[in-house]
Protein backbone atom coordinates (compact mmCIF):
# COMPACT_ATOMS: atom_id res chain seq x y z
CA UNK A 1 0.00 0.00 0.00
CA UNK A 2 1.33 3.75 -0.90
CA UNK A 3 2.39 5.17 2.16
CA UNK A 4 1.13 8.26 1.45
CA UNK A 5 -2.64 6.68 0.97
CA UNK A 6 -2.30 5.04 3.57
CA UNK A 7 -1.08 7.75 5.94
CA UNK A 8 -2.91 10.74 5.07
CA UNK A 9 -5.93 9.62 3.21
CA UNK A 10 -7.08 7.76 5.95
CA UNK A 11 -6.25 10.43 8.50
CA UNK A 12 -8.39 12.45 7.18
CA UNK A 13 -11.41 10.30 6.57
CA UNK A 14 -10.82 9.77 10.23
CA UNK A 15 -10.99 13.15 10.78
CA UNK A 16 -7.93 13.70 12.78
CA UNK A 17 -4.62 15.08 12.22
CA UNK A 18 -2.26 12.99 10.27
CA UNK A 19 1.61 14.51 12.06
CA UNK A 20 4.18 12.12 9.72
CA UNK A 21 6.18 9.31 9.43
CA UNK A 22 9.25 9.50 11.70
CA UNK A 23 12.12 6.67 11.89
CA UNK A 24 12.23 5.44 15.76
CA UNK A 25 14.66 3.38 18.06
CA UNK A 26 15.02 2.72 21.57
CA UNK A 27 18.06 4.85 22.62
CA UNK A 28 17.76 7.67 24.03
CA UNK A 29 14.05 7.40 24.17
CA UNK A 30 11.12 5.90 21.60
CA UNK A 31 9.62 8.46 19.36
CA UNK A 32 6.30 8.80 21.83
CA UNK A 33 6.62 7.91 25.30
CA UNK A 34 4.24 5.11 25.95
CA UNK A 35 3.69 1.86 24.37
CA UNK A 36 -0.43 1.46 24.79
CA UNK A 37 -0.58 -1.94 23.55
CA UNK A 38 0.81 -4.34 21.36
CA UNK A 39 -1.09 -7.31 19.51
CA UNK A 40 -0.11 -10.49 18.88
CA UNK A 41 1.66 -11.02 16.20
CA UNK A 42 -0.41 -12.57 13.52
CA UNK A 43 -3.28 -12.86 15.99
CA UNK A 44 -6.90 -12.08 15.90
CA UNK A 45 -5.61 -8.47 16.83
CA UNK A 46 -7.04 -5.76 14.65
CA UNK A 47 -4.87 -2.99 14.30
CA UNK A 48 -6.15 0.65 12.85
CA UNK A 49 -5.39 4.39 13.43
CA UNK A 50 -8.52 5.40 15.44
CA UNK A 51 -8.27 2.49 17.17
CA UNK A 52 -4.67 3.72 18.67
CA UNK A 53 -6.05 7.16 18.64
CA UNK A 54 -8.90 6.73 20.83
CA UNK A 55 -6.76 4.87 23.03
CA UNK A 56 -4.43 7.22 23.45
CA UNK A 57 -6.99 9.73 24.40
CA UNK A 58 -8.60 7.67 26.59
CA UNK A 59 -5.04 7.36 28.47
CA UNK A 60 -5.07 11.46 27.85
CA UNK A 61 -1.99 11.97 25.55
CA UNK A 62 -2.27 14.51 22.72
CA UNK A 63 0.09 12.47 20.05
CA UNK A 64 -0.68 8.77 18.87
CA UNK A 65 1.43 6.47 16.62
CA UNK A 66 1.29 3.14 14.73
CA UNK A 67 4.08 1.05 14.06
CA UNK A 68 5.00 -2.36 13.33
CA UNK A 69 1.67 -3.44 12.21
CA UNK A 70 0.60 -3.85 15.12
CA UNK A 71 1.42 -1.73 17.60
CA UNK A 72 0.47 1.74 19.37
CA UNK A 73 2.60 4.28 20.92
CA UNK A 74 1.44 7.64 23.05
CA UNK A 75 3.10 10.72 24.13
CA UNK A 76 2.81 14.55 24.87
CA UNK A 77 6.44 15.07 23.63
CA UNK A 78 6.84 17.45 20.85
CA UNK A 79 10.24 16.08 19.71
CA UNK A 80 8.69 12.95 18.40
CA UNK A 81 11.02 13.52 15.03
CA UNK A 82 14.19 12.91 17.69
CA UNK A 83 15.21 10.22 15.30
CA UNK A 84 14.58 11.17 11.87
CA UNK A 85 11.57 11.91 9.50
CA UNK A 86 10.95 9.25 6.70
CA UNK A 87 7.81 10.48 5.25
CA UNK A 88 7.37 7.50 2.71
CA UNK A 89 8.49 4.59 4.85
CA UNK A 90 4.89 4.30 6.72
CA UNK A 91 3.75 1.50 3.93
CA UNK A 92 3.09 -1.72 6.23
CA UNK A 93 -0.29 -2.51 6.22
CA UNK A 94 -2.03 -2.63 9.86
CA UNK A 95 -2.62 -5.97 11.37
CA UNK A 96 -5.48 -8.11 9.92
CA UNK A 97 -6.61 -4.72 8.60
CA UNK A 98 -5.10 -3.73 4.67
CA UNK A 99 -7.27 -0.69 4.29
CA UNK A 100 -4.87 1.26 6.53
CA UNK A 101 -1.19 1.13 6.85
CA UNK A 102 0.45 1.36 10.76
CA UNK A 103 4.02 3.05 10.01
CA UNK A 104 6.84 0.10 9.49
CA UNK A 105 9.63 -1.78 10.74
CA UNK A 106 11.57 0.79 13.21
CA UNK A 107 9.08 3.65 11.49
CA UNK A 108 6.33 5.06 13.62
CA UNK A 109 3.24 7.25 11.64
CA UNK A 110 1.92 9.73 14.43
CA UNK A 111 -1.49 11.63 14.85
CA UNK A 112 -2.45 14.41 16.69
CA UNK A 113 -5.49 12.82 19.11
CA UNK A 114 -7.39 15.99 18.37
CA UNK A 115 -7.20 18.13 15.06
CA UNK A 116 -5.17 21.57 15.42
CA UNK A 117 -6.67 24.51 17.69
CA UNK A 118 -8.76 21.72 19.67
CA UNK A 119 -8.24 19.57 22.74
CA UNK A 120 -10.70 17.71 24.89
CA UNK A 121 -14.20 19.41 26.11
CA UNK A 122 -16.52 18.80 29.22
CA UNK A 123 -17.75 15.03 29.82
CA UNK A 124 -15.47 12.18 29.11
CA UNK A 125 -12.66 11.32 26.72
CA UNK A 126 -14.61 10.11 24.51
CA UNK A 127 -17.72 10.84 22.77
CA UNK A 128 -19.36 8.61 20.22
CA UNK A 129 -16.56 6.05 20.33
CA UNK A 130 -14.26 9.20 18.94
CA UNK A 131 -11.99 11.47 21.26
CA UNK A 132 -13.79 14.49 22.52
CA UNK A 133 -12.01 17.60 21.08
CA UNK A 134 -14.93 20.32 22.12
CA UNK A 135 -12.62 22.72 22.95
CA UNK A 136 -10.93 25.64 21.20
CA UNK A 137 -7.48 26.27 21.83
CA UNK A 138 -5.23 28.96 19.64
CA UNK A 139 -1.40 28.17 19.57
CA UNK A 140 0.99 29.29 17.29
CA UNK A 141 1.11 26.43 14.63
CA UNK A 142 1.73 23.01 17.19
CA UNK A 143 -1.79 20.89 18.20
CA UNK A 144 -2.38 21.82 22.13
CA UNK A 145 -2.28 19.61 24.81
CA UNK A 146 -4.91 17.02 24.65
CA UNK A 147 -6.52 17.41 28.58
CA UNK A 148 -5.88 20.93 29.23
CA UNK A 149 -5.31 22.50 25.98
CA UNK A 150 -2.00 24.40 26.70
CA UNK A 151 -0.02 25.62 24.00
CA UNK A 152 4.06 24.60 24.34
CA UNK A 153 4.88 26.82 21.67
CA UNK A 154 2.93 30.24 22.73
CA UNK A 155 -0.05 31.98 21.87
CA UNK A 156 -1.36 32.81 18.37
CA UNK A 157 -1.29 37.06 17.85
CA UNK A 158 -4.52 38.16 19.63
CA UNK A 159 -4.96 35.38 21.85
CA UNK A 160 -3.68 34.71 25.92
CA UNK A 161 -4.12 32.38 29.03
CA UNK A 162 -2.86 28.99 29.45
CA UNK A 163 -5.14 27.57 26.76
CA UNK A 164 -4.81 30.61 24.14
CA UNK A 165 -8.58 30.58 24.17
CA UNK A 166 -9.05 34.19 25.78
CA UNK A 167 -9.56 37.19 23.76
CA UNK A 168 -6.31 40.11 23.41
CA UNK A 169 -6.99 43.14 22.13
CA UNK A 170 -3.39 44.44 23.87
CA UNK A 171 -0.86 42.45 21.68
CA UNK A 172 -1.08 43.76 17.58
CA UNK A 173 -4.40 45.01 18.29
CA UNK A 174 -5.48 41.34 18.12
CA UNK A 175 -4.62 41.05 15.14
CA UNK A 176 -7.37 43.70 13.63
CA UNK A 177 -7.07 46.69 11.45
CA UNK A 178 -9.78 48.22 12.58
CA UNK A 179 -11.18 47.75 15.99
CA UNK A 180 -10.81 44.83 17.96
CA UNK A 181 -13.31 43.92 20.94
CA UNK A 182 -12.22 41.46 23.42
CA UNK A 183 -15.05 40.49 24.60
CA UNK A 184 -15.68 38.50 21.40
CA UNK A 185 -14.13 35.22 21.08
CA UNK A 186 -14.69 34.47 17.34
CA UNK A 187 -15.44 37.61 15.06
CA UNK A 188 -14.01 40.41 17.22
CA UNK A 189 -12.98 42.49 14.22
CA UNK A 190 -14.93 44.99 13.21
CA UNK A 191 -15.10 48.40 11.07
CA UNK A 192 -14.43 51.95 11.14
CA UNK A 193 -17.56 54.17 9.73
CA UNK A 194 -17.94 53.84 5.92
CA UNK A 195 -16.37 50.31 5.80
CA UNK A 196 -18.62 46.65 5.35
CA UNK A 197 -17.68 43.53 6.14
CA UNK A 198 -18.91 40.85 2.68
CA UNK A 199 -20.41 38.41 4.17
CA UNK A 200 -20.52 36.10 1.47
CA UNK A 201 -17.27 35.61 1.49
CA UNK A 202 -14.76 36.64 4.25
CA UNK A 203 -11.72 35.18 2.92
CA UNK A 204 -11.90 37.36 -0.33
CA UNK A 205 -12.22 40.80 -1.27
CA UNK A 206 -15.58 41.53 -2.60
CA UNK A 207 -17.25 44.43 -2.74
CA UNK A 208 -21.00 44.95 -1.00
CA UNK A 209 -23.55 47.65 -1.57
CA UNK A 210 -25.54 47.38 1.15
CA UNK A 211 -24.94 50.89 3.83
CA UNK A 212 -23.82 51.12 6.71
CA UNK A 213 -25.54 51.29 9.66
CA UNK A 214 -22.72 51.21 12.42
CA UNK A 215 -19.38 49.97 13.42
CA UNK A 216 -19.34 46.06 14.22
CA UNK A 217 -19.45 44.64 10.61
CA UNK A 218 -17.07 42.00 12.00
CA UNK A 219 -15.04 39.57 9.64
CA UNK A 220 -11.99 39.64 7.83
CA UNK A 221 -12.45 42.21 5.57
CA UNK A 222 -13.01 45.98 5.24
CA UNK A 223 -14.53 47.41 2.80
CA UNK A 224 -15.06 50.79 1.82
CA UNK A 225 -18.34 51.49 -0.60
CA UNK A 226 -18.04 54.92 -1.79
CA UNK A 227 -14.74 53.68 -3.34
CA UNK A 228 -15.27 49.77 -3.40
CA UNK A 229 -11.26 49.66 -1.93
CA UNK A 230 -10.82 46.67 0.59
CA UNK A 231 -8.90 46.27 3.68
CA UNK A 232 -7.37 43.12 5.55
CA UNK A 233 -8.64 43.27 8.82
CA UNK A 234 -6.36 40.55 10.02
CA UNK A 235 -2.36 41.34 9.57
CA UNK A 236 -0.34 38.99 7.51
Amino acid sequence: MDARIGATLIARLIGYQYVGCYRDKYEPNRALELLAYKDEKNGSGVNSNGRCIRECSRLGFTFAGTEARNECFCGNNYDYDRHGERQNDCSSACQNNNNETCGGSWRIQIYSVCPTGKYKGAGGVLTDNKPNCGNECHCRALPCLYLNGTCTDGCAIGWRGDACNERDCDVGNGGCEHLCNKRRTNEWCSCDQGFLISHDDRTKQKVTTKPTSGLMFLGFHAFDISTGDSEALISD
